[in-house]
């Protein structure tokens, strides 16, 4: 998926505190599988969900970015659910950083990524939408605490997983 392609799926489902905006020069190097846009309206609505420990009552999320997480999670859960993405390891989740800023309701100035960025993880995997510390958790299996936001529905994870398998990226 493109990053317009991106955009314009989140944009189809914003409610009134999680915006999405482009962000004009933004490119992914590594391309995201377009299978998973039918999630996105799943993970809008986990996130509309936790707003109040997202952010505070008079504040917006503006998401510009997504990208595959930097560090991947392993585990038997994808040769157990049937989800492998990654043939070559087959214990890796198919996990995705969101990027958003902060902003209060009444701010409709441009988005400063640089300033002020936050994310979450989605685990398309497991259907974890969570913070970068619960996330650290699950990969190093210490406890740094986090937050778990919810969870995209297993039935529509195992709809879309056929999808995204037929679309694998090609890992070197």
């Amino acid at each position: 998926m493109d990053y317009q392609d991106f955009v314009g799926a989140l944009s189809r489902c914003e409610g009134k505190n999680v915006k999405v905006r482009a962000i004009k020069n933004l490119c992914y190097p590594t391309p995201i599988p377009e299978a998973i846009l039918p999630l996105f309206q799943d993970m809008m609505g986990i996130l509309q969900a936790a707003r109040k420990t997202l952010f505070k009552k008079d504040e917006k999320i503006i998401i510009f970015g997504i990208q595959f997480t930097p560090v991947a999670r392993e585990s038997d859960a994808p040769l157990a659910l049937k989800r492998v993405f990654n043939p070559k390891a087959p214990k890796t989740h198919l996990s995705c950083s969101v990027q958003y800023v902060k902003k209060s309701m009444s701010d409709s100035s441009e988005i400063n990524p640089v300033k002020s960025c936050e994310s979450v993880i989605v685990d398309f995997t497991v259907g974890e939408v969570v913070d970068s510390n619960y996330y650290l958790s699950k990969i190093t299996h210490q406890n740094f605490g986090g937050k778990l936001y919810g969870l995209i529905k297993s039935e529509r994870l195992s709809l879309i997983w056929p999808a995204i398998q037929m679309e694998q990226v090609n890992f070197n």
